[in-house]
């Protein structure tokens, strides 16, 4: 069992491993002193009783929209082995304890984060938390080698074939819209779609094997991430109650 230290960017839910963290501070609290012509998401540089630690905001490192420091937001302070450095969150959840068999590794289907920088993921009463790599986000030239090695362990995902054997649809208001399968897991599914669908919305879709087309499967689930590439609207998308008996009515039971 280990135990983490949860929070919120925006509409998705993270986790880091409690012990790389050694205090987490409210921004009121602190002084943050801004260095000229840095990265965006580097705020600046805070002083913690002598050390001085870079605060990254992870809303900038996500390609987020920048909100105002609230109430809510805190800077969670990381320890590395020669150094400190603080990350600027929306929201504190808490701590849980989780089961480190039932951590599953990334489907990149479902995130808008490079997977080096993740180190699984756990569904929790619905909700998908993602525990970050935190070495490789923060400090990634410093981090390279790992992130070679971790190459070869990720997840494979199931790239469709050129003749899809899957039509897709998800439910927009009260009608059916047709989507383009690109890729698929046991997870999620990426898919391009006529309009950019809001990151976090429950929806509802069905995936219909051309093989069986009477045969659809019906699932619910969960916009994770959602962007315009090269000119088209794509989106990563969780699965929220499909079973092995759906995964094997379309074919995916072997993924």
């Amino acid at each position: 069992m280990k135990k983490y230290i949860t929070f919120h960017i925006g509409s998705e839910f993270f986790g880091i491993n409690v012990l790389r963290v050694q205090e987490i501070n409210q921004p009121a609290e602190t002084i943050i002193t801004p260095i000229p012509r840095a990265p965006a998401h580097l705020k600046g540089i805070l002083n913690l009783r002598g050390r001085m630690a870079p605060v990254i905001d992870l809303r900038q490192i996500f390609s987020l929209k920048s909100i105002e420091f609230d109430l809510n937001t805190r800077i969670i302070i990381i320890k590395f082995p020669d150094r400190l450095a603080g990350i600027v969150v929306d929201k504190v959840s808490g701590v849980i304890e989780i089961d480190q068999g039932k951590v599953e590794p990334l489907p990149v289907t479902i995130s808008s984060i490079d997977a080096a920088h993740i180190d699984g993921i756990y569904k929790l009463d619905n909700q998908l938390i993602t525990f970050l790599n935190i070495d490789s986000l923060i400090f990634p030239t410093s981090h390279k080698g790992h992130e070679e090695k971790r190459a070869h362990e990720r997840i494979e995902i199931s790239p469709l074939p050129e003749e899809n054997p899957f039509s897709i649809q998800y439910k927009s208001k009260t009608r059916w819209v047709d989507a383009i399968a690109l890729d698929i897991s046991r997870s999620g599914i990426r898919i391009l779609t006529d309009e950019l669908l809001k990151q976090g919305k429950e929806i509802e879709l069905n995936i219909i094997p051309k093989d069986k087309p009477s045969m659809p499967v019906h699932v619910k689930a969960r916009v994770m991430w959602s962007r315009d590439i090269e000119n088209s609207h794509n989106a990563g998308i969780m699965f929220l109650n499909m079973t092995e008996k759906m995964l094997n009515g379309i074919g995916l039971d072997m993924i």
